[in-house]
């Protein structure tokens, strides 16, 4: 269930304060993915799949073109894959401090 992560913006093209990278995630039906929370602004376009994603204590069901808003601070992640596989873009605020690359575990 590793991700495949591209980077599309981030420092290698200029950007200091932004980043976007696509994931594509192939998962377990009903599985979970993992909960984080980091200084950052950050949205996800969802692409392909189906997912419940978990913001603090609400749970939001989500499908190809919704997008999600992850605020500061705020604990979040997939709280149950819908589908067998799940492509989406990460926009994100890169913070002092931080790496450009937070997400996914890379």
């Amino acid at each position: 269930m590793k991700p495949e992560y591209l980077s599309l913006l981030g420092h290698a093209q200029g950007a200091a304060k932004i980043h976007g990278h696509l994931t594509h995630v192939d998962a377990e039906i009903g599985g979970q993915g993992y909960e984080h929370s980091h200084q950052a602004e950050e949205a996800i376009h969802l692409l392909d799949g189906e997912a419940e994603y978990a913001v603090g204590a609400a749970v939001r069901r989500v499908g190809p073109g919704d997008v999600v808003f992850f605020p500061p601070g705020e604990p979040h992640g997939v709280f149950r894959f819908l589908s067998p596989a799940m492509k989406y873009l990460v926009i994100r605020s890169v913070e002092p401090g931080e790496e450009e690359r937070c997400c996914c575990g890379q």
